[in-house]
This record gives structure tokens, sequence and C-alpha cells, in this order.
């Protein structure tokens, strides 16, 4: 925990952007450190603090972003705040997806999201269109789909074990190519 806001002080509360975050957010999810996610939101002044607030700036970050630490959170009995953080969630991924044309990467996270608030159905729903719209794995970090924390609720699900396939499938494809054409 310390060395993780060690790391991060720079900028937890100064000037963090969500996207140097990210990482250090999927890793503590990954390995169910909820106690340091709550520390960064509590700690943070900006990205990681507001997300609860809704200002069309954030909504991408408030969709995505607002579960995982909604889901700290609440493990760490803090349900009120936890609902905040999920209704504000909620807001934002109503107007991503009623605008259109959300691109697979998106859909994925939203997956991810509303598999954090326990809606399987329509998560795996939206994983289904993400999948056909030929996403595989998360861009940047490139992790799986069966490694994502998110989606740990799913598992066992025929229609997210199908997915996993189609997505390990297409992966190995890619690295096929990649090496046949000897970039790798």
């Amino acid at each position: 925990r310390a060395t993780i806001l060690a790391e991060t002080r720079e900028l937890v509360g100064v000037r963090e952007e969500p996207w140097y975050l990210w990482p250090v957010l999927i890793e503590l999810a990954r390995s169910e450190r909820y106690a340091d996610l709550v520390a960064l939101y509590d700690r943070s002044g900006s990205a990681i603090g507001r997300l609860a607030f809704i200002e069309e700036g954030n909504r991408n970050y408030r969709a995505t972003g607002a579960p995982l630490i909604g889901q700290a959170l609440a493990k760490s009995g803090r349900s009120r705040e936890a609902a905040q953080l999920f209704r504000a969630a909620d807001e934002a991924i109503r107007v991503i997806i009623n605008h259109g044309k959300v691109p697979p990467r998106h859909l994925a996270e939203l997956a991810a999201s509303e598999a954090i608030m326990g809606r399987k159905e329509v998560a795996i729903r939206l994983l289904e269109q993400a999948v056909a719209k030929g996403w595989f794995a998360y861009e940047g970090l490139d992790y799986r789909l069966k490694e994502l924390p998110w989606f740990a609720g799913l598992r066992g699900d025929a229609r997210f074990e199908r997915l996993v396939r189609i997505t390990e499938a297409r992966r190995n494809r890619e690295r096929r190519e990649t090496e046949a054409l000897g970039i790798l």
C-alpha cells in the first residue's frame, strides 16, 4: 500500500489524469486490494475523487472507474458512497449507450462496469456486442477477457465462456500473423 501511494504521490490529489492511474487501478482490482483502491479514492482531489460528480468531461472515466471504486468502497463498508458512485456510473453508461456508435473497446469497458454492479445479463449483452465488433483484449495493457477481474462473477456462464474462447482464438490468430510478418 505504501509503495503504491508513494509511486503515485505526484499524480494523486495533485494533477493526476485517469489514464495514468488506470493500470494501477486494474492491478489493485486484480489482486483484490480494495483498501488500496479506497486509499487512492480518499486521497484524490481530482479525477478519482470527482467520479461521483456528473460532469460532461468525466463521463467516460466515470462510466468505467466509478464501478471499480464503488466496489472497493462497498467491500470496505462504505455502502452509501458506493451507491453514489454506482448511480453516477449508471447515468454515464446510459448517456454513452444512447449516444450510439460506441466503439468495441468501450463496449467491453461498459460491460465490465455492468458486471461489477451485478448486472450480468446487461454485461453479457454488451460484451457480445463488443466481441461481434472485433474486440478481443484490453488495449494498451493487453489483458485477456478471462484475466479481467471485473468479469469474475460471469465465469462459469456458458455465454461468457464462449466469448472467452472467441477472444482467445482472435488473440492467437493475431499473434501468429504478427510472428509470420517477423515483427515479434
